[in-house]
């Protein structure tokens, strides 16, 4: 348990008994009852719940009421920070996370994710930036951050596109997990430590799948379940499916049910153990833009292996794509992908119904 890595003996200083501290604990709780309460409101609450738990030095509830503010208001950057001070660093695995980004044309883009993951990692880090030959001045980006310690740019001699040049990152990767982000992407501090821990330890599980929000704080992606069968595979379909139009979009605290640590089929932009991904190939070469996800994932589960969907790790997604093409034009782009994943896995759902 990641409880174990806290300041155990951490508090603060309180000058009021217990029993009024546990008194205005209830009164926050009943106003939290309140449906008209502000987002925002809700946040503040459940924060000053959290700094009263850690007056007491019960650092598991005030982690948990922390974990909720931050549910209520995932934005705020300042809710994190003060999550990563109740671990203690001593305590840490000595762990080095490899972060894999494909990118193309995507300069300013990947110059805001490159320094975003440096400002919220808490575990030392290797940046494997991979690019196709772009002209917006990515490459003298990449060549320029080369003189890093903790950056390592692969420029493609030809246009490999983001599948393989995912794959050429993983395998370069030095790292004991390696991450995949796009270039459209904000880690919210304390991303890695929250996903690295809620496996580590876990002979059982490959892959962390963080938990993906809109811009706006709502949900993208939670630790979905493909609704899927399959005439291969028996074990496909084993992992309860929901409806994911039930989730896009909704207020993270409107869903409490899939905000707990569980298994999932596969990760958006996943945390994995270095070791599971060489076993299974890194990635199969098959795929052009999409599907490549699903199926790692779906991999990982052939081999015995659990997807671990991780809340608290949390990951903003612009979805630059989704404004670059249409919907009909990302549908047909992806087409290719998604047959031929229908075809490796045995899939018997209809395509349209998938």
């Amino acid at each position: 348990m990641k409880y174990r890595y806290y300041h155990m003996e951490r508090r603060t200083e309180y000058n009021f008994s217990k029993k009024h501290i546990y008194g205005k604990i209830n009164d926050y709780i009943d106003l939290l009852e309140n449906p008209k309460l502000s987002d925002n409101k809700r946040s503040i609450i459940y924060e000053q719940i959290s700094e009263f738990y850690l007056q007491f030095g019960n650092i598991q509830k005030s982690s948990l009421f922390l974990d909720y503010a931050i549910f209520a208001d995932p934005t705020s950057e300042s809710l994190y920070r003060k999550k990563i001070e109740l671990y203690n660093p001593e305590l840490l695995p000595n762990k080095l996370l490899s972060v894999v980004i494909p990118t193309f044309n995507r300069c300013n883009d990947l110059v805001q994710c490159v320094n975003n993951i440096r400002r919220n990692s808490v575990f030392p880090i290797q940046i494997v930036a991979v690019c196709d030959k772009s002209d917006d001045g990515t490459v003298d980006f990449i060549l320029e951050q080369n003189e890093k310690e903790d950056f390592l740019g692969i420029i493609n001699d030809t246009r490999l596109g983001c599948i393989l040049s995912t794959k050429v990152g993983f395998i370069a990767a030095q790292g004991d997990y390696i991450a995949l982000l796009n270039d459209d992407v904000k880690v919210m501090p304390g991303w890695d430590l929250e996903a690295i821990l809620t496996i580590d330890e876990d002979a059982t599980a490959a892959c962390a799948a963080p938990l993906v929000i809109y811009p706006n704080g709502t949900a993208q992606f939670v630790g979905q379940h493909s609704e899927l069968q399959s005439k291969k595979h028996a074990w496909i379909g084993n992992v309860p499916a929901f409806n994911h139009s039930h989730v896009y979009g909704q207020k993270l605290l409107s869903l409490e049910n899939f905000l707990h640590t569980r298994e999932c089929n596969y990760a958006w932009f996943p945390i994995i153990k270095k070791e599971c991904l060489k076993q299974i190939g890194y990635y199969d070469d098959n795929y052009r833009h999409y599907y490549a996800d699903v199926d790692i994932g779906y991999l990982f589960q052939q081999h015995g292996w659990q997807n671990i969907f991780c809340p608290t790790s949390i990951i903003v997604h612009y979805h630059k794509s989704a404004e670059e093409l249409s919907s009909v034009e990302l549908h047909q782009k992806g087409l290719p992908d998604k047959r031929y994943f229908i075809k490796k896995w045995g899939i018997t759902t209809p395509i349209d119904a998938f």
